[in-house]
């Protein structure tokens, strides 16, 4: 047992645990050293230069630039003055936790939700003798593709139609045009002002998926276990386009033609009008005329000549 110096030192030392510090699923590295700096925890970019160092997830995603999708959502007890290299170090081994529990329930992480081989999947690891969830590259790809999901959707239930919507996308080779990625491949550089801007779409960044196929180069953010999970395993769907609703969800299309229509639809909700417009009204029959009123009108037109 700790005697009444050891306590002593470890207050005054800033070692106990007496603040609780949540990281909220989806939120990027900026985001997070933007509120430790609220918090007064610590400088930002304290927080945004360890947070660059990948060396921490090499084993894990060699091929990953930042640590930015592997620092899991979850409240964290810090002391009074965190050391910015250990706190991410503490969310890394969280994540590592959570990708093994992943794992664990997942069978051996080789198929999808309908029983289909993880190699249809465009995120398929390379050498088919592994599951995906052992292949450094397709690790990193799934979980890019969650930070997506993540940022797409608040709603458990739908992401793994969002996912669905995207690995359907990859397989045809259309681009993603996910506007999260434009919105962080702007932060990255310093340029968001926000909101999205038509300009904005066609930014020179490698996460703009407007301009580039295929995922962007990594993750948006930090995904929560339900969109790892979603994108492990995407809805069996044929879906190619999502809008929003207005409550928070999404209209889902399979044709681009339906994809207008629900555009539509969220325009005129927007509008504060129903999402689909009232039938025209039915047009009125013209009654015949039967041939005593045909003869009658000709009598008439005769008489007014």
């Amino acid at each position: 047992p700790m005697t009444g110096r050891d306590v002593f030192w470890k207050i005054t030392g800033g070692q106990i645990y007496e603040v609780a510090f949540t990281v909220r699923e989806g939120e990027t590295i900026f985001e997070i050293a933007r509120n430790l700096q609220a918090g007064k925890l610590m400088p930002a970019g304290d927080f945004l230069f360890a947070a660059s160092d990948p060396s921490l997830i090499r084993d894990f995603a060699p091929e990953a630039r930042t640590l930015e999708g592997f620092l899991f959502p979850a409240t964290y007890e810090l002391p009074r003055h965190p050391v910015a290299s250990e706190l991410t170090a503490q969310m890394v081994h969280k994540f590592k936790e959570e990708w093994k529990r992943l794992d664990a329930s997942d069978a051996n992480g080789q198929t999808t939700s309908d029983g289909q081989a993880a190699a249809k999947m465009p995120i398929a690891a390379k050498d088919q003798n592994i599951s995906i969830m052992e292949s450094p590259t397709a690790r990193l790809r799934i979980v890019t593709l969650a930070s997506l999901v993540e940022r797409e959707t608040p709603k458990p239930e739908e992401r793994p139609m969002v996912a669905s919507v995207f690995t359907n996308r990859l397989r045809k080779g259309m681009r993603l045009q996910c506007d999260p990625t434009v919105i962080y491949g702007l932060e990255r550089m310093g340029q968001y002002k926000g909101p999205l801007t038509k300009e904005d779409l066609t930014s020179d960044s490698p996460y703009n998926t407007y301009e580039h196929g295929g995922l962007p180069p990594g993750p948006i953010g930090n995904p929560g276990e339900a969109s790892l999970r979603a994108a492990l395993h995407p809805e069996e769907t044929s879906f190619l386009y999502f809008v929003a609703n207005t409550q928070g969800g999404h209209f889902f299309s399979s044709t681009l033609e339906e994809h207008n229509r629900n555009v539509l639809k969220y325009r005129r909700l927007l509008a504060g009008l129903p999402a689909d417009p009232p039938p025209p009204p039915p047009s009125a029959k013209k009654r015949q005329t039967t041939p005593a009123e045909h003869q009658q009108k000709q009598q008439h037109r005769g008489n007014a000549r």
